[in-house]
C-alpha cells in the first residue's frame, strides 16, 4: 500500500498538483497488513467508514450509519 501511495503521490507531483495528506484517510479490510499506511514520512488516519460524493462508505457496507447521518442532516 506504501509503494502504490508513493508512486501515486510522484505522478500527482509530475503534474504539478498536491496530495492533501492531512485531508487523506485509509480504510482496509481483513486481509490488509496492519502495518502503518505513511505519505511522504506522515502516518495516514486509519478509519471504519468515511463520507464520500454524500454518501458514507464503510467496509460492512451497513446503511444504519448512513441512515443516521441523514436523519441529523435533515
Amino acid at each position: 500500500m506504501n509503494q502504490l501511495l508513493n508512486e501515486l503521490n510522484e505522478a500527482v507531483k509530475a503534474i504539478e498538483l498536491e496530495m492533501n495528506i492531512e485531508e487523506t484517510q485509509v480504510m482496509a479490510n481483513q486481509w490488509f497488513d496492519d502495518g502503518a499506511v505513511q505519505l511522504d514520512g506522515i502516518t495516514l488516519k486509519k478509519v471504519d467508514s468515511y463520507v464520500y460524493l454524500g454518501r458514507e462508505v464503510n467496509m460492512t457496507n451497513e446503511l444504519k450509519g448512513e441512515i443516521g447521518r441523514r436523519r441529523k442532516a435533515a
